[in-house]
């Protein structure tokens, strides 16, 4: 028969080893990195899992308030320190306490009130509402965290702590309608060998789960660090093309080119580290105006570049000179006192989707050039459609005109 196969003791055998073996990779991995909380309560959480697991698998040899009083206690204690230590990962106070109420119901129940300890459906019912509360909590807690930090593991492990909750609840009935009694031969009924199963697949899953998602966040730590800028945070030049080629791809849009003016006076007069203050300073700003759609990354010393998906050349316009006006109007704090600094900018607008990012950087170059020649402190938008010899004309009426003092917000030569 299939029952035959689920062998209650040698399953309990096969669970201790199996937990055994993932709480070893996991204290091995807590010992590299000490300061992890999270490792620390997985590693607990299964440590003291398969403890009290070994001790259930000598129910009949050890005494009973051995194999079953300490074996169900530690065993309910596990998936308390499993949600302590997802709730450490997702960056969350790791409330121990939060560990400790399961096991402390089952012993006060257990060593204090001699009807339940006799009762074994009793124990059954206490245990199988203990574990789905706390995977129910498991699996809200996994849930919460996706939209910081979305990932097929913790997808897997919220759906898979939610079925295990709604398994572990339905013992509740059969403890009723099919109620086991207690024997020697610990194999009290057909049931009970299948939910010893399914928690040791539990055990097994939720190991794994644990190595996929520690993996998947330092992919994503050492994917971000290759795609960031150490002094400000945001993309480097080589995220920056390959995320505007991507969203240009898409649907166009405008490519900007942003450059902070007489940057090298900054360090001459108040020192390096406030022309870092500024860089810094200035993307912080900039960030406050981009929406979720937007691009900004930093392309050179103090050059950055910003992809507007889907703005026209009118939109374009009003964006940049908004940001370029509230940029002239900061200060930048430091201990050699306060300054401001201004912005020229030049974009490439009404990029088609099958465009060139190659073109587009040449345009937007020349019109950055030509508020520079224009004066600085403002905005020029080239179409991408006039493209670099319109800018080359546009840049050789500037060299043959002299800048007026007047101009200032979007440059006056604005070619459409």
């Amino acid at each position: 028969m299939l029952i035959e196969l689920f062998h209650i003791p040698t399953l309990m055998l096969c669970f201790f080893t199996g937990s055994a073996i993932v709480a070893t990779f996991v204290t091995a991995m807590w010992v590299k990195e000490r300061h992890r909380l999270d490792l620390l309560s997985w590693s607990a959480a299964f440590w003291i899992g398969s403890i009290g697991i070994f001790f259930l698998a000598f129910r009949n040899v050890a005494p009973a308030w051995f194999s079953i009083g300490l074996g169900n206690l530690f065993a309910v204690a596990s998936p308390g320190l499993f949600l302590v230590g997802l709730r450490a990962f997702d960056g969350r106070r790791p409330h121990a306490w939060l560990a400790l109420p399961a096991p402390m119901i089952w012993g006060v129940l257990y060593f204090g009130v001699p009807a339940f300890t006799n009762d074994i459906n009793a124990r059954i019912v206490l245990v199988s509402v203990m574990v789905s509360v706390l995977s129910v909590v498991i699996a809200h807690t996994g849930w919460k965290g996706r939209l910081a930090e979305a990932s097929m593991a913790r997808h897997a492990v919220i759906w898979f702590f939610a079925s295990h909750a709604l398994v572990y609840l339905s013992r509740i009935p059969l403890a009723y309608y099919r109620p086991l009694k207690e024997t020697d031969s610990f194999s009290p009924a057909g049931w009970f060998g299948y939910y010893t199963f399914e928690l040791y697949v539990h055990a097994l899953f939720a190991g794994m789960a644990i190595f996929v998602l520690v993996r998947e966040r330092v992919e994503r730590a050492y994917r971000a660090a290759s795609e960031s800028d150490p002094l400000t945070g945001i993309l480097n030049r080589r995220a920056f093309l390959a995320r505007s080629q991507v969203s240009m791809a898409a649907g166009g849009g405008a490519l900007v080119l942003v450059d902070l003016d007489h940057f090298k006076r900054i360090n001459d007069s108040y020192g390096h580290p406030a022309g870092d203050a500024a860089l810094s300073t200035f993307c912080r700003w900039v960030e406050l105006e981009l929406s979720p759609q937007m691009i900004f990354g930093r392309i050179g010393g103090e050059e950055f570049a910003l992809w507007l998906p889907r703005h026209s050349e009118e939109q374009v316009a009003g964006w940049c000179e908004k940001l370029r006006s509230k940029i002239s109007m900061g200060r930048v704090e430091t201990d050699r006192g306060s300054f401001g600094f201004t912005v020229s900018m030049g974009a490439c607008a009404d990029l088609l989707a099958e465009g060139s990012m190659e073109l587009a950087m040449g345009v937007a170059d020349h019109a950055l050039y030509m508020s520079k020649r224009s004066g600085r402190d403002r905005v020029t938008v080239i179409r991408a459609a006039d493209g670099v010899d319109r800018a080359a004309e546009a840049l050789g009426a500037l060299t043959a005109t002299p800048p007026q003092s007047a101009l200032s917000g979007v440059a006056a030569v604005r070619l459409v």
